[in-house]
């Protein structure tokens, strides 16, 4: 293989124990680490990080349900915290004795605990992690978020017969930076032209600045010398998702009904999360599934990456990693603001 890279359960740093009633005859349940991101201990766990939690560990136990399925589940904050991550890793694997490990990582931080996973030979597969390098971060590292390479170029190559000029405006994140560059790069191979582009730092901008940045006497006004009528782009994860991703609410609302009796999820308890989680749990339990249930973490590993592999997605469909270990998406919904129509332009890039 090429290198490449809680009803609401109680989140916090426990071990949830989850049993499923198992088509498939397991002699015990497979115990999956889950890294569930920026939760600091020391501090008070605020609503945003609970619903996040809370909508992981959902997507893993309807994929666990939906396989049919016994799991056991060892959470873990480790995910965003890099003086921790590496101890954090070792103690899911050599003390807990998980064979997998999905979870919520800060991309850079995921990056730097490579040499980590690839000693311990567990696979880690992450549905959060945007950055490119995440794609180089070894053999035993996975992703089933939409990473920046895939969904560039399939946009600019649609964005370019429609928009022969547009501007570019980013953070200065990794993943802000990853999508500029491989957009900017797609964009000019298919023909299109930048006629200005603006990177702003995202840890101490304020939103009065951001406003203003984007005013028509700044950033629109700089765009619009070189070109009247140009689209304004925002190239960043918040903006993609695959078409069948308007399905989702629906769907989950359904499985609320079903597991819990409501007719309708509240917000409080989704943060999307769900999505990714439930694929990334999917994909681990497949894996199981074709290497055995004695399988140990590298054999799962290499279930992973074999040939022919596939896996469902909280959508439904097929899905398959591709020779970086990114899942391989077919479609994504292109949104952008056509400054002629005052209006959004959405269309989907196959």
């Amino acid at each position: 293989m090429s290198p490449r890279i809680t009803a609401v359960l109680v989140v916090a740093a426990l071990t949830v124990a989850i049993t499923i009633p198992a088509v498939y005859a397991q002699p015990k349940p497979l115990k999956i680490g889950v890294c569930l991101g920026a939760y600091n201990e020391s501090l008070p766990l605020d609503d945003d990080t609970a619903r996040q939690s809370i909508s992981m560990i959902n997507g893993i136990t309807w994929a666990a349900m939906d396989r049919g399925y016994k799991i056991e589940l060892v959470t873990s904050t480790i995910g965003c915290f890099a003086e921790t991550i590496d101890a954090g890793l070792e103690k899911l694997v050599k003390e807990d004795g998980v064979k997998a490990i999905v979870g919520s990582f800060c991309s850079g931080v995921l990056i730097g605990a490579a040499p980590t996973i690839a000693k311990l030979k567990v696979p880690v597969i992450t549905a959060t992690s945007g950055a490119l390098n995440v794609s180089y971060a070894g053999e035993y590292v996975w992703r089933t978020v939409n990473g920046p390479r895939g969904a560039e170029d399939l946009i600019m190559k649609a964005l370019a017969p429609v928009y022969k000029k547009i501007a570019f405006l980013y953070d200065n994140s990794l993943i802000g930076k990853d999508h500029y560059a491989l957009g900017l790069d797609a964009y000019t191979k298919a023909g299109g032209t930048s006629t200005y582009a603006k990177m702003f730092p995202w840890q101490t901008i304020t939103t009065d600045e951001l406003a203003a940045l984007v005013d028509e006497e700044t950033f629109i006004r700089k765009a619009r010398a070189a070109d009247p009528e140009f689209p304004v782009i925002m190239m960043n994860e918040g903006i993609l998702s695959t078409s069948a991703d308007l399905e989702l609410t629906t769907k989950a609302y359904l499985k609320y009904k079903t597991m819990f009796g409501l007719d309708y999820m509240d917000v409080k308890y989704d943060a999307s999360y769900q999505t990714t989680f439930y694929t990334a749990a999917t994909a681990v339990i497949r894996a199981a599934q074709a290497a055995g249930h004695k399988a140990t973490p590298t054999q799962l590993n290499r279930a992973l990456g074999a040939k022919g592999f596939t896996f469902e997605a909280y959508t439904g469909t097929k899905s398959k990693f591709d020779m970086y270990g990114d899942i391989v998406s077919s479609d994504y919904i292109v949104v952008a603001f056509n400054a002629t129509k005052n209006d959004y332009d959405a269309w989907v890039a196959p």
